[in-house]
């Protein structure tokens, strides 16, 4: 991980134990295995679903259903030293097309530019080496790790360990998030819930996979740079640059009522930009366009330290919670508090929404590695920086 460790909690396997619960109480999404499929999974294959989408790029969709609770937590600027080098030349290509852009539009531009030179099955075979490493440090016997690909219609493959990734650029471009989602099935076995329903389970406890949780990891945040006189001219010249670019091609269109209308809306957007640039505050276009390059493609070392931070923290953790019995919960111990809009969340509470959790590890750069412990995400974990969350939006798009 990179960093030296300040406190380490050792996750040990527990029993299963019985949750007494209302037929109408929901229940965490995670799903842990039983102390015999523990002993059963040795020797059990792992798949790995073969990555097609590369880096995606976050962007907000107000028609797309809101995801989880990790994308709306506002990371402060100034957190992190990352930011060296921000403010020097901006790359006039990348900077004219996410200008002149709207959010579906820059977030498939950020794509074209993020994956240019990485290749996807790198990804693929990165995680594969770092699973293998991690099951033989923890205790885990998986007899092979197989890369294989699947249409959406697939089934899940029987008695392997499926993994499932994301890798996600955040809607600023301010951090990269690494997440696997990984399941047991095995048709062979059938599931039964360790939640006390009165005798009455709901269907969603009746099937489904033996196993389920979700790891989730986001990199250092890049220091969200000042406003300076300089940097303000340079997206000046960048938001001129567009412009003229958007001009020259509304003045090649064809027809004239869509010339007419590409052409006022390329006056619309210049407007919008000048009158952005003005003020002290960075949108996320621009701050986007300060910070792509700092990710830009395989040789950049950020993109490929995060990638890789991620996936050793997934590697790891994947092998822990295959060795974990416990029973997530999905009441809170304490009374979930109502905050208003604007206000702060209470102590104990905040880096993933309302829900519990347990701080399991803290490093010396101030990352924390949580285990969420109620609502619908408890027992998953995270990797965080302590700044906190970056925004990935609730819409991405991938790599062709």
């Amino acid at each position: 991980m990179g960093a030296t460790l300040k406190k380490t909690i050792t996750i040990t396997a527990a029993m299963a134990v019985t949750l007494s619960a209302c037929a109408t109480t929901p229940t965490p999404s995670a799903r842990k295995l039983t102390p015999g499929l523990v002993q059963k999974l040795n020797e059990t294959p792992v798949v790995l679903k073969q990555n097609e989408e590369g880096i995606r790029a976050g962007w907000t969709s107000a028609g797309a259903a809101q995801p989880g609770y990790n994308s709306y937590v506002y990371v402060p600027p100034g957190t992190s030293p990352a930011a060296a080098g921000i403010g020097a030349a901006i790359g006039q290509a990348i900077a004219v097309a996410l200008l002149d852009a709207a959010p579906s539009a820059r977030a498939s531009k950020s794509v074209a530019t993020l994956n240019m030179g990485l290749e996807k099955s790198t990804l693929d075979a990165m995680l594969k080496e770092k699973i293998m490493k991690a099951s033989a440090k923890e205790g885990v016997s998986f007899s092979d790790v197989e890369i294989r690909g699947f249409d959406r219609k697939d089934e899940p493959p029987q008695d392997a360990v499926f993994i499932e990734t994301a890798y996600t650029l955040a809607e600023d471009a301010s951090a990269v998030r690494v997440e696997a989602t990984v399941t047991y099935h095995n048709d062979a076995l059938s599931y039964q819930t360790p939640y006390d329903f009165g005798g009455k389970p709901p269907k969603a406890e009746l099937s489904g996979p033996l196993y389920r949780n979700v790891f989730n990891y986001q990199s250092d945040v890049f220091e969200t740079p000042e406003m300076t006189d300089e940097l303000r001219e340079q997206l000046k010249l960048a938001a001129i640059t567009a412009q003229e670019e958007a001009m020259e091609e509304a003045k090649a269109v064809e027809d004239e009522k869509k010339r007419e209308k590409a052409l006022s809306k390329a006056k619309k957007n210049h407007a919008k930009l000048m009158s952005a640039v003005d003020d002290d505050k960075l949108s996320k276009t621009e701050l986007a366009t300060l910070l792509i390059d700092k990710w830009r493609g395989q040789s950049s070392p950020a993109l490929i330290n995060a990638i890789t931070d991620g996936q050793e923290f997934v590697a790891m953790m994947i092998a822990k919670d295959l060795n974990d019995s416990s029973v997530p919960q999905f009441e809170t111990k304490e009374p979930k508090p109502q905050p208003g809009f604007w206000k702060g969340l209470p102590p104990g509470l905040g880096p993933i929404g309302h829900e519990e959790y347990t701080v399991l590890e803290t490093y010396e750069d101030g990352r924390r590695i949580i285990r969420v412990d109620s609502g619908y995400g408890a027992g998953q974990y995270y990797s965080i920086p302590e700044a906190g969350f970056a925004s990935f939006g609730n819409t991405y798009k991938s790599a062709p």
